[in-house]
């Protein structure tokens, strides 16, 4: 960890970052958790009726290119999440997850 302060690579300075595949896979947030991980905190707390049932290895896909490093912010999606509906049911859900890179901050909503 000493080593990445002095010396930032990927891990902790998106601008390093190779494209948006390096950036998903390698850099972390504040809290030293991959981007996927952090999405899916976000998810979790959008469910109004229960717990979701989000995949284990959430969020694998988003936009490839390098697109991310130039806006600062990471698209994220997942298309297997479960949430439970105010009947007491459950339904299939798209979910994308908009990771600000500048910030630390991921905002997840419904995709159609």
């Amino acid at each position: 960890m000493e080593e990445e302060a002095k010396h930032p690579t990927c891990i902790s300075d998106y601008k390093k970052c190779r494209d948006n595949e390096d950036i998903v896979r390698n850099h972390k947030s504040r809290q030293h958790a991959h981007l996927q991980t952090e999405c899916k905190s976000a998810a979790k707390a959008l469910s109004k009726y229960g717990e979701p049932e989000i995949p284990f290895f959430p969020f694998k896909d988003f936009w490839k290119g390098d697109t991310f490093r130039n806006a600062g912010g990471a698209t994220l999606l997942e298309d297997g999440a479960i949430f439970p509906n105010a009947n007491g049911g459950k339904m299939r859900v798209g979910l994308s997850c908009h990771y600000d890179l500048r910030s630390d901050i991921a905002t997840v909503g419904f995709t159609p």
